[in-house]
């Protein structure tokens, strides 16, 4: 700890903590060289709502921590060597950051987001290769009832058909008796979303779907039941009712690259236009 000697004496004189010198009308209530913490940097930091008890202690790591955040940032500015390309980056970062401000600005005020369907679907026909399945999608029907409930032979019937009369006889039976039933031959659901539902993971959903339409698990509680009206698998292109929502994202995060590209070129165009560009030959 030999290096820290000589800083000892710098300390001592730079830093005031509650000092009747800063704590009067001024508000500063620490100082670190050029660095001040006020009243107001303090109470906007510190969480509201504090108890007394938890409040002085909060208060002092956070005024301790700040203390030695600035005269560690101060002894390695004046030992660093390389202060020149730091600058650089922090001047590249502030003009990426406010660069990057403002174009989200122009795009919330100038640029319009909406799509169309007729718009969704053309744009999902002409790109079908971006949408690739990464999982198993399926339709169906699934119940869970337990063992022992009544006219459990005729559950097991009915939820292999898919005749809208024996939907009915499930949906009736299962306002009484199901522990969960849901019927989602209307919409693609992930497999592994349906998974969870069984007492435990199947080994392999990809091969057993392949081979059958029609699950069943019994445990010593529940009989669960699964008809599968369609499954799609991976590889296979997303049917456009599931890939709508990626569409839709698609489509706007193209027209934002569209708008600022042509607002960059305009902008260009018109600089070059007014003879604000000079271009240096060496």
């Amino acid at each position: 700890m030999k290096f820290l000697l000589p800083i000892i004496p710098i300390i001592l004189l730079l830093v005031s903590c509650h000092s009747n010198s800063d704590t009067g009308n001024t508000g500063i209530i620490a100082r670190v060289g050029e660095h001040i913490l006020t009243k107001e940097d303090l109470a906007s930091a510190l969480p509201p709502e504090l108890n007394s008890e938890d409040s002085l202690i909060i208060t002092e790591n956070y005024i301790e921590n700040w203390i030695k955040e600035n005269l560690m940032y101060d002894l390695a500015k004046s030992n660093i060597n390389n202060m020149d390309e730091i600058n650089q980056l922090v001047d590249n970062y502030k003009k990426s950051l406010i660069t990057y401000q403002y174009k989200e600005q122009l795009i919330n005020e100038k640029m319009t987001v909406q799509t169309s369907d007729a718009e969704m679907e053309k744009y999902y026909k002409e790109n079908a290769d971006k949408f690739s399945l990464e999982t198993i999608l399926i339709k169906g029907l699934f119940i869970k009832v337990p063992v022992d409930a009544p006219q459990i032979n005729k559950i097991k019937e009915w939820y292999k058909s898919p005749s809208i009369k024996d939907i009915e006889n499930i949906e009736k039976y299962s306002l009484q008796n199901a522990v969960n039933y849901d019927y989602f031959y209307d919409r693609w659901v992930k497999i592994d979303d349906v998974m969870r539902l069984f007492p435990a993971p199947w080994v392999n959903p990809d091969a057993l779907l392949r081979q059958q339409k029609q699950v069943e698990v019994q445990d010593s509680v529940f009989c669960y039941l699964l008809n599968v009206k369609q499954a799609l698998f991976p590889g296979d292109t997303e049917p456009y009712e599931y890939a709508k929502p990626n569409v839709r994202e698609m489509i706007i995060n193209q027209k934002r690259l569209d708008f600022l590209r042509d607002f960059e070129n305009d902008l260009y165009r018109t600089a070059v236009d007014k003879r604000m560009i000079k271009r240096i030959n060496n």
